[in-house]
C-alpha cells in the first residue's frame, strides 16, 4: 500500500491505487466540506465495503479535475516486516515506516487520462 500513497499539496494523503474503488463504498456529498481554490475536500466519503464492516475510511477530494480517495490515518493499521502493527493518529508519524512522495505532475496527468480512482454510488 505504501507505493500507492501520494501527498497532494504536501498535506492530503491520497491512495492512487486504481482497484481501491472495488473495496470501498464512495458516496458523494451535496456540497464539499471544505471548498478551496486549490483543492475541494469532503466532496464525498469512503466506507469499508467488506462484509459486516461499516468503518469510515476517509473522504474524497477533488483536485485538478480528478476525484482522489483521501484516507484517514485512524482507519489504517501500519506494519513493517516483523514489527507489530501500529494504529497511528497523525500522518506525520507514518515516516518511521515509509516515505509518502508528493503527487507529481506526470502522475496527475496519467491518472487524469486513465481509469477513475473513485466511483460514486
Amino acid at each position: 500500500m505504501s507505493n500507492d500513497m501520494r501527498k497532494i499539496l504536501n498535506h492530503h494523503y491520497a491512495c492512487i491505487r486504481p482497484d481501491l474503488k472495488y473495496s470501498v463504498i464512495s458516496t458523494k456529498n451535496d456540497q464539499p466540506s471544505y471548498p478551496g481554490d486549490d483543492i475541494e475536500m469532503g466532496v464525498g466519503k469512503m466506507d469499508c465495503n467488506g462484509k459486516g464492516c461499516s468503518e469510515k475510511l476517509g473522504t474524497i477530494a477533488f483536485y485538478q479535475g480528478v476525484y482522489f480517495p483521501i484516507l484517514s490515518i485512524k482507519s489504517l493499521k501500519i506494519s513493517k516486516d516483523t514489527m507489530q502493527g501500529d494504529a497511528l493518529k497523525k500522518w506525520s508519524m507514518v515516516e518511521k515506516y515509509f516515505k509518502v512522495p508528493d503527487l507529481s505532475a506526470d502522475e496527475l496527468e496519467i491518472i487524469a487520462n486513465s481509469e477513475k480512482l473513485v466511483e460514486f454510488e
